[in-house]
């Protein structure tokens, strides 16, 4: 992943080093599984200081400075289980755009129109969205219109204003400009190939 080098990841325990006896309490999320894969966040820096702290907690001698160690450990995996589950329901509306688009890309289709349906804010949809796919809404119905657009033109002998029109372009000449935009080629470049 970029941004994160080998020594900002913290390790588990190998197996054979793993003491079940020296553990005091289970700490389990019933609604989430966010503890099976491996976890890299980017808003949260200071994880491994967390961690360091809750040993030095731990290992201190102090009074109650095993159960106040457990609740900062806890404290520190009920963040990590909701700040997952936010991002994983932001990929969730980001994938439900993208399967809306491929279902209606031949229908008029706004930022505005696809917020409405999800009921969410067009911005903060489009932001998700950009987030996870790297392109704007509007440039990912545009891409999925001028990919059914070459589609049509390898596959069949209808004209350009029909394909423009049946992909969801307004006219041939804006299906030309979007389809060079997108693919650097002309759609004549794909009907004589």
């Amino acid at each position: 992943y970029e941004g994160y080098s080998c020594e900002n990841l913290i390790l588990p325990v190998p197996a054979a080093l793993f003491d079940e006896s020296k553990l005091h309490t289970r700490v389990e999320f019933e609604d989430s599984d966010f503890l099976s894969k491996p976890i890299l966040t980017k808003t949260h820096a200071s994880v491994g200081e967390d961690l360091h702290g809750i040993v030095e907690e731990y290992n201190s001698g102090r009074l109650y400075s095993k159960k106040r160690a457990e609740i900062m450990f806890a404290s520190l995996l009920l963040w990590l289980a909701r700040s997952l589950s936010q991002r994983s329901k932001g990929v969730k509306s980001a994938e439900r755009v993208l399967d809306y688009i491929a279902e209606h890309y031949s229908e008029p289709i706004s930022n505005t129109s696809i917020a409405a349906v999800f009921g969410h804010e067009p911005c903060y949809l489009n932001r998700t969205v950009k987030q996870h796919f790297g392109s704007s809404i509007h440039r990912l119905v545009n891409k999925k219109r001028v990919e059914e657009g070459v589609k049509l033109l390898l596959t069949t002998d209808l004209i350009l204003d029909e394909i423009a029109e049946r992909v969801g372009f307004s006219s041939a000449s804006h299906f030309s400009k979007r389809c060079k935009d997108i693919t650097g080629n002309n759609p004549s470049f794909y009907r004589n190939h």
